[in-house]
C-alpha cells in the first residue's frame, strides 16, 4: 500500500504538503463528511464504537 512515506521524505516537504491540503479544506475545494459527531462526555462511546467497527467514516469528538 501506498503511503505518504513514499512522496513525502523530509519534514518541509510534509509541513508544505499539509499546509495545502488544509488550505484546500477551508477553501471549500475539498470537503470532508464526517459520519459521527461525538461530545466530549460520550467519549467512552466514542471509543466502544470505534472497537465494535460501528464508526464507518471520520468521526470526531467535539467538547460540547
Amino acid at each position: 500500500r501506498p503511503s505518504m512515506q513514499q512522496y513525502l521524505s523530509t519534514r518541509e516537504e510534509l509541513n508544505e504538503a499539509a499546509k495545502i491540503m488544509f488550505e484546500k479544506i477551508g477553501s471549500g475545494k475539498i470537503k470532508i463528511k464526517i459520519f459521527k459527531k461525538y461530545k466530549l462526555k460520550d467519549v467512552v462511546q466514542a471509543h466502544q464504537d470505534l472497537e465494535a467497527r460501528k464508526i464507518l467514516g471520520p468521526a470526531i469528538i467535539v467538547p460540547n
